[in-house]
C-alpha cells in the first residue's frame, strides 16, 4: 500500500510539474506556431528548408 501510495504522489508531482511548466512556456514565447507558419509548412518556417520536393 505505500509503494502504490508513493507512486500516485510521483505521479501527482510529474503531472503538476508537467502542467507548470508548460503554462509558463506558453505564457513567455508560445506553445504553438501561428496558422500562416503551419500553412507554409513547419520545415520552412521553423528551419529555413524544405523538407521534400515534390516537383518533378
Amino acid at each position: 500500500m505505500n509503494q502504490l501510495i508513493g507512486s500516485a504522489i510521483a505521479w501527482g508531482l510529474a503531472i503538476a510539474g508537467t502542467l507548470i511548466v508548460l503554462k509558463i512556456v506558453d505564457m513567455t514565447i508560445g506553445l504553438r506556431v501561428t496558422r500562416e507558419e503551419e500553412r507554409e509548412g513547419l520545415d520552412l518556417s521553423q528551419h529555413g528548408e524544405e523538407g521534400y520536393s515534390l516537383e518533378g
